[in-house]
């Protein structure tokens, strides 16, 4: 009996969709790739709608299992097939667990805010950005930023000595904020790790797809 194929509902405009894909790249999850055309509205559809009623990216369709929300998902993936990304060690998988919510709570929340101000608005006709809710923003971005800077400073990786799914996770929301124009200068550990994210061969293909 065949195992059903890992469908990824995808966009590469959505940097959460990035960072799931390159978690399934990373771990050798088999994955067949769905563009979903946010720019026509795909979406919104009724069809898509039921797989994900938020109406977002990324979304995973392992046989009758269906999955929403990035975070989700690169774990999800990651239990499936094991890997460095996700140790069987509890106390770091706790870690890995606080620096994705560290993400969401804080970081990732900052970048979004610069993600549509600064492009969304203009991409869909919804007017000019709210330049105090960017300069708001830019605030929060850079005082979170300097937390993952220091945490950065004594390791290659913000776990352990290898790229984890923390590390692919703050990944993406760097990516979102400099893709922003958020503050992202002026972090030299941030840089420097940011790079080695960069260069992995699952984040190269996903710069691709």
């Amino acid at each position: 009996m065949l195992t059903p194929a890992l469908r990824l509902h995808y966009h590469p405009a959505s940097y959460n969709a990035r960072r799931a894909l390159a978690v399934a790249f990373h771990v050798g999850a088999p994955v067949e790739i769905v563009v979903c055309d946010l720019m026509a509205g795909a979406q919104g559809t009724p069809a898509f709608r039921a797989l994900n009623p938020n109406g977002l990216v990324p979304v995973l369709e392992d046989g009758d299992f269906v999955l929403w929300e990035s975070m989700a998902i690169a774990q999800y993936l990651a239990d499936k097939y094991p890997s460095s990304a996700w140790p069987a060690d509890a106390r770091a998988r706790a870690d890995i667990t606080r620096w994705q919510a560290w993400d969401l709570a804080h970081f990732g929340r900052a970048a979004d805010v610069l993600l549509f101000e600064n492009r969304l608005k203009g991409m869909f006709g919804l007017g000019a950005p709210n330049e105090v809710a960017v300069a708001q923003a830019e605030a929060a971005f850079t005082k979170h930023a300097k937390v993952l800077d220091a945490q950065l400073a004594s390791r290659p990786y913000v776990v352990g000595d290898a790229p984890t799914l923390a590390d692919f996770a703050l990944a993406g929301t760097f990516g979102s904020a400099t893709y922003s124009g958020g503050p992202v200068t002026g972090f030299a550990n941030i840089d420097r790790w940011y790079g080695k994210m960069q260069a992995l061969p699952a984040w190269e293909r996903v710069s691709k797809t």
